[in-house]
């Protein structure tokens, strides 16, 4: 969110939100690259629920997500296929200190896709 933007109304709850992460984490966002190291006076918008391509921050502006969740989300946000698949793995387990079948069976599959694989 730009310096412009912080005076905007349609942005009050994200400016809000930021404030109180800036007092319990450092810079006020995770990651490596926070709009507070490279604007000063600039914050981020906080996303609220994600449909499809698009997505909502907190004060109900609508954006199309061009990155794809930063790459895991090809096939859209909130799709019930994989929402479904995921719901059905999870209920085995959510993270184990071992390797699974899955992961087998996930490197065959990508083997025979990929030929220099």
């Amino acid at each position: 969110m730009t310096k412009a933007d912080r005076k905007n109304p349609r942005y009050r709850r994200s400016l809000e939100l930021f404030e109180r992460a800036q007092s319990v984490i450092p810079g006020g966002i995770y990651g490596h690259v926070t709009p507070a190291l490279l604007e000063p006076g600039d914050s981020p918008y906080y996303a609220s629920r994600a449909e499809g391509c698009r997505y909502w921050d907190v004060d109900g502006n609508e954006y199309l997500d061009f990155l794809c969740g930063y790459g895991p989300v090809v096939l859209g946000h909130a799709n019930p296929e994989v929402d479904e698949a995921a719901e059905r793995v999870r209920r085995d387990g959510q993270c184990f200190n071992h390797p699974t079948s899955l992961m087998v069976e996930l490197a065959e599959r990508l083997v025979a896709c990929i030929d220099f694989a």
